[in-house]
């Protein structure tokens, strides 16, 4: 970024939108706004280690056929993992207010309504001073841009609610997701969202990708070496996207546009999808591209494939995953491999692949895993654990969630798990993917920042300092108060409230004791929040 803080251009874009759909709200209505064939081995160049380091709207498809690709396939790929991680650090805030509408019907009564700044930040270890401070910068500058709008809506929100009025509702939310954070690429992409009461709803997703040693900006120039020939393929891999959609990225490619895309250690994303380089290279600098740190993840492209070294022999192995009837199907290089109940319980209830959860696979010096994640119905996911290091896939252990967002590695990995007690509602912790395929979480308790739930009965428990874990003393939470669920303890069934308050320093955080089932406090979960939550589906 050399100070000119290329990126917070981008995030400040972002957070404009915030302050011009908010300075709307005065004067406007509310609106709302294949699989490819699959290739053979082909040699690659393979470099020892040397060091070991510890989305937007989606459109209508298409019926039009899909497209062939353009021979633009050139040299191999060269695969080495000399990379350092840069140590990446995640967190997530929240600053949120709400009440129930007093001129809402009764339906719209049961729920309530809220002003919410959700913002998610980064943070690394190891890289550049300046590509540190830059990055801290970049969250600095959300947090004050998003703060002022927040407070302004509080304020707003306040006064209505003290005369009796409609809530002026508003939520802005801040999201980023790291594709790469190691010695050569920091890569990520943000999305920003804003809807509430008399807004314009509005969202957009910026991409950036930065050298952590000079905080350089990496452009586009930098990676795409044939613009005509990248433009040209595209079609294949976003024939989900609608001919206007395509047509505008390719202009918008040609003009030298640089916050389209991000970069993986085998791909290009754009739009959330990954576009493969293998088979592109006379079109792309494969100098950013083969390169990870010891432990490194890819992930499955959208036809769920995968081609990638993944043994160290020397040579592309081809990986596709498949859901045919009630089985799974795994195709490695020349062979395919079908699992069904009697290798994979429950396999024959899955609905299909996941959708809303990657399939990736994890490697480490010690191991290479595939995790194909499952919808097991409509709102529920699994994660199926196969050992892939013996040349064929073997299936180990299974686990119900999702990953959240794209790991990293082994160590970097994120996982939804839905909490019956409080609805089905998804919480999420992180675990480590073990040599033996285990996972184990790294935290006793999960976490969230759900939307405002309001207490219908007094309850109580154990109030504590959040930073520390120390306890404070015994605490009533009064009926009538705004909370939201902060974290669970699956084993024990203890589960936080975070009690909400327009000023954020009078705001509580408070240990509840429960049966992991329908009470808390012990009082009933209709009793608490009668119409706000249902148990038991």
């Amino acid at each position: 970024m050399k100070r000119r803080l290329a990126l917070l251009l981008s995030i400040v874009m972002i957070i404009s939108a915030f302050a011009a759909a908010c300075s709307k709200a005065e004067e406007t209505t509310k609106k709302k706004k294949k699989k490819t064939k699959k290739t053979t081995k082909t040699e690659i160049t393979e470099i020892t280690e040397t060091e070991i380091p510890s989305d937007t709207e989606s459109l209508t498809i298409e019926t039009t056929p899909t497209p062939s690709v353009p021979d633009t396939k050139g040299d191999p790929m060269t695969i080495s993992h000399d990379l350092t991680d840069l140590g990446l650090m995640r967190d997530a805030t929240c600053y949120q207010y709400g009440a129930m509408d007093p001129t809402a019907d009764d339906y719209v009564n049961y729920f309530a309504v809220q002003v919410r700044f959700y913002y998610e930040t980064a943070s690394v270890s190891k890289a550049g001073a300046e590509f540190t401070a830059d990055l801290n910068e970049l969250f600095a500058q959300i947090l004050e841009s998003g703060k002022q709008t927040y407070d302004d809506a509080v304020s707003k929100f306040v006064t209505a609610q003290e005369n009796g009025e409609h809530l002026p509702y508003l939520t802005l939310n801040e999201y980023i997701t790291v594709y790469r954070a190691d010695s050569q690429v920091f890569s990520f992409g943000m999305s920003a969202d804003i809807f509430g009461y008399d807004v314009e709803e509005d969202s957009t997703t910026m991409y950036g990708n930065v050298d952590p040693n000079t905080s350089a900006d990496i452009k586009m120039s930098d990676i795409i070496t044939d613009v005509d020939a990248f433009c040209d393929m595209l079609d294949m891999y976003l024939y989900t996207k609608t001919t206007d959609y395509r047509e505008e990225l390719k202009n918008t490619i040609k003009s030298g546009g640089d916050t389209w895309f991000a970069i993986t250690y085998d791909g290009i994303i754009i739009d959330g999808i990954k576009i493969p380089v293998v088979g592109h290279e006379n079109c792309i600098n494969m100098e950013y591209f083969g390169k990870t740190p010891s432990e490194y993840c890819l992930f499955l492209d959208q036809n769920n494939i995968l081609e990638w070294d993944f043994n160290g022999d020397g040579m592309f192995d081809y990986l596709g995953v498949d859901y045919q009837g009630d089985e799974l199907i795994i195709e490695y290089n020349n062979g395919s491999y079908t699992f069904g109940e009697d290798q994979i319980p429950d396999i024959s209830k899955m609905d299909d692949l996941a959708w809303n959860s990657p399939s990736v696979i994890m490697c480490s010096p010690d191991m290479c895993r595939l995790i194909v994640s499952m919808n097991y119905s409509e709102t529920v996911e699994r994660l199926l654990i196969f050992d892939i290091s013996s040349g064929e896939p073997v299936f180990e252990n299974a686990m119900e969630g999702r990953i959240i967002g794209i790991p990293l590695g082994p160590s970097d990995l994120r996982i939804g798990e839905d909490v019956d007690l409080i609805g089905g509602r998804e919480m999420y912790r992180d675990y480590v993917l073990q040599p033996d395929g285990s996972l184990i979480p790294q935290t006793a308790f999960i976490y969230m920042h759900s939307y405002p739930f309001v207490l219908s009965a007094d309850v109580s428990g154990d109030e504590f300092d959040w930073n520390t874990g120390e306890v404070i003393g015994k605490y009533t939470i009064k009926k009538g108060t705004a909370i939201m669920f902060i974290a669970y303890h699956p084993n024990s069934g203890a589960i936080v409230f975070k009690t909400l308050d327009p000023d954020e320093s009078k705001c509580k955080y408070v240990q509840l004791e429960s049966d992991k089932v329908d009470h808390i406090g012990g009082k009933d979960m209709d009793d608490l929040f009668p119409n706000q939550i249902y148990i038991g589906g």
